[in-house]
């Protein structure tokens, strides 16, 4: 019934695992107290729940609009070419290797991510997640209004040329094609929370010289992934991962190139965050 949930900490500062059963994920029931308990844990950690793609995408709806509509709100994660066919995707989902968020190509960041274990890998491949809202929170407060100040652009082939830093013409091309996106460097959700927004596809700070810029972002990003800052989610098949996506950064943990590793993804669609927070196309 609704209420508040049954869960416990994961961290001090973020995440919560929550015990709640299938019917109740599926049928919406509990969707308000979720997503009034995400905006304050940013992380939300579902074990063993087994949710079927369909009651997946059930669950995701009754949270918001979810996107990839032509896929039926599903986005398989997978490198190996027998689960992604296309090799421009298999190749694209390499980057998630490196510290990122999900969404910025499409101009807004997505509000938050599902991710649902279908096939696992021997060893690796967990999920690591860092509160960006905390590691802005712990900075100086001279350099939180300083970085206030900031916009930063983003782009496919920053992402891309974390995994191939020598690409062909054609690949070049391929990432260029998507444009760049205008985001704030200090989001902030409607809610009013301030978090850092990074990862690998930020390519430059406008209004700085590149080697000050990139300097200024990686020490930033490094900053907001130590180790006091992170979740490290070791899966088990059927496990359900819910994170703020404008509040935290991820990334797939190091697992063998030829072992198997399969999740299903489902995004909520972002809004823009706190009116009038300014994004935009380059």
């Amino acid at each position: 019934m609704p209420g508040r949930l049954n869960e416990k900490a994961l961290t001090a500062r973020f995440g919560s695992e929550v015990e709640v059963d299938v019917g109740a994920l599926e049928s919406g029931i509990r969707a308000g107290a979720i997503r009034t308990l995400l905006e304050k844990r940013l992380v939300l950690s579902f074990r063993s729940v087994g949710l079927s793609p369909e009651g997946q995408v059930r669950f995701a709806r009754s949270l918001g609009a979810i996107g990839n509509e032509d896929r039926g709100g599903i986005v398989r994660v997978s490198q190996n070419p027998g689960v992604n066919p296309d090799a421009n995707v298999a190749d694209y989902q390499k980057s998630s290797l490196t510290w990122h968020f999900d969404g910025y190509f499409g101009g807004i960041p997505d509000y938050a991510t599902i991710l649902n274990a279908r096939v696992l890998p021997d060893h690796g491949g967990e999920t690591e997640i860092a509160n960006t809202v905390a590691a802005f929170e712990d900075l100086p407060e001279e350099e939180r209004a300083f970085l206030e100040t900031l916009e930063v652009v983003h782009d496919v082939e920053s992402a891309m040329r974390s995994v191939y830093p020598n690409p062909s013409h054609a690949q070049l091309l391929r990432w260029q094609k998507p444009g760049q996106r205008l985001f704030p460097l200090v989001w902030r959700t409607k809610a009013g929370r301030k978090s850092l927004l990074l990862g690998h596809s930020a390519s430059h700070v406008v209004g700085m010289s590149l080697p000050e810029g990139r300097a200024l972002l990686c020490r930033l990003c490094e900053w907001a992934t130590q180790a006091r800052y992170v979740y490290r989610h070791a899966w088990s098949v059927g496990d359900l991962l819910l994170w703020d996506n404008t509040g935290t950064l991820h990334r797939a943990a190091q697992y063998p190139a030829k072992s198997h590793r399969v999740l299903d993804r489902t995004a909520l669609l972002g809004d823009g965050g706190w009116p009038g927070q300014r994004i935009s196309s380059i």
